[in-house]
C-alpha cells in the first residue's frame, strides 16, 4: 500500500490531482478493492479526464453495470481530447451488449423448442394408446450418424445399455401410451458419471423416438427403428 500511501499524501496538497486519483483506483483495482477502486475512478472521472473515464467504465462493465458504463462512455465521447482507451471501451461495451443479446436470443429458442417437445410429449404420454402392444419401443434403434442402440421393452419399462468409445450410457424409464419418462446415465471411463432426466415420444408410425434430456440446459436425440 505504500504506493497509494505516497497518493494520498500528494492529494493533501492537490486533491484534484487527476494521475494520483486514477493511480490510486489501479492500486486498489491490482488489490482486488472493487469498491475502493470505482471510488476513485469515480472522483478523478469527474475531473473530465477521458483515460479515467474509460477506467471506471471499464470496471462498471466488469461488474455488470452496462447502462452505467454507456453513459460514462457517451459523456466521454463529448471531450476535445477523447483518450483512445474510451474507443477500446466502447468497441468492448458494444461486443457486451451483442454477447448478451444473443444469449438471450439462444435462451428463449431453447425454451421454445422445450416448450414445444413437452406439448407434444403430454399429447403421447396422456393420450390413451389404442394399441395393447406392450413391445413397441423394443427394438434396433439408429442415430442420426448410424450408430445402433438395441432397446428393450418389458411391458411398462424400458432398458438399454450401450457402449461407445471409452463411455457406457445407460437408458431405463417408464411407459406410458406413446410416451416415457427416463433417467440417461453417461459413464465415462475417466470422468465423473452423469445423469439426466429426460422424456421420450414414439411417432404414430412407431419408427421414430424423440428425446430431450434435462440438465444443465436441455439436448435432443432422434432415433430411427432399423426395419
Amino acid at each position: 500500500m505504500s504506493g497509494s500511501q505516497h497518493y494520498n499524501s500528494l492529494l493533501k496538497f492537490e486533491k484534484d490531482n487527476q494521475a494520483a486519483l486514477n493511480n490510486i483506483g489501479v492500486i486498489y483495482d491490482k488489490l482486488s478493492m472493487p469498491g475502493k477502486s470505482i471510488e476513485y475512478y469515480k472522483k478523478a472521472c469527474h475531473i473530465k479526464e477521458t483515460l479515467f473515464a474509460a477506467n471506471l467504465a471499464s470496471k462498471y462493465m466488469t461488474a455488470g453495470f452496462i447502462e452505467e458504463a454507456h453513459k460514462i462512455l457517451e459523456e466521454a465521447r463529448k471531450e476535445d481530447n477523447v483518450h483512445e482507451n474510451v474507443g477500446d471501451c466502447i468497441m468492448r461495451l458494444s461486443r457486451i451488449k451483442q454477447n448478451e443479446l444473443d444469449i438471450k436470443e439462444k435462451a428463449f429458442k431453447e425454451a421454445n423448442k422445450q416448450q414445444n417437445f413437452m406439448r407434444r410429449f403430454a399429447e403421447a404420454f396422456f393420450t390413451k394408446d389404442i394399441t395393447t402392444s406392450h413391445s413397441k419401443f423394443s427394438g434396433k434403434w439408429k442415430f442420426s450418424d448410424g450408430f445402433e442402440i438395441d432397446i428393450v421393452q418389458d411391458k411398462f419399462e424400458i432398458k438399454s445399455e450401450w457402449l461407445r468409445g471409452n463411455d457406457t450410457f445407460k437408458l431405463e424409464g417408464k411407459v406410458n401410451n406413446m410416451g416415457a419418462t427416463i433417467n440417461y446415465r453417461i459413464l465415462p471411463k475417466y470422468l465423473q458419471n452423469s445423469i439426466s432426466i429426460g422424456y421420450v415420444m414414439l411417432s404414430q408410425d412407431e419408427i421414430e423416438l424423440q428425446i430431450m434430456l434435462l440438465n444443465e440446459s436441455s439436448s435432443f436425440i432422434n432415433l430411427t427403428k432399423v426395419i
